[in-house]
């Protein structure tokens, strides 16, 4: 479980964005990872990843980021 998995996905959104034009909305996926799954990334890790990641492949204009947190909200 690699929390720098977020930004590979976001740089290939990234990719698309530019390509298509006129998007608005990334989804950054989902089902969070929960400890029990084995050595799960904390959500503040995954959360500065998708922010980092959002600032390095969007700049100062990153799309309207939405999210699934699955079961990591409610463990």
């Amino acid at each position: 479980l690699d929390a720098n998995a977020w930004d590979i996905g976001i740089g290939c959104a990234a990719a698309i964005f530019d390509a298509v034009g006129g998007l608005t909305t990334i989804n950054a996926g989902g089902g969070f990872p929960l400890p029990y799954a084995g050595d799960a990334p904390d959500p503040e890790v995954i959360a500065d990843t998708i922010t980092t990641s959002l600032r390095r492949h969007f700049g100062a204009q990153p799309p309207r980021l939405a999210v699934e947190p699955g079961r990591v909200i409610v463990g």
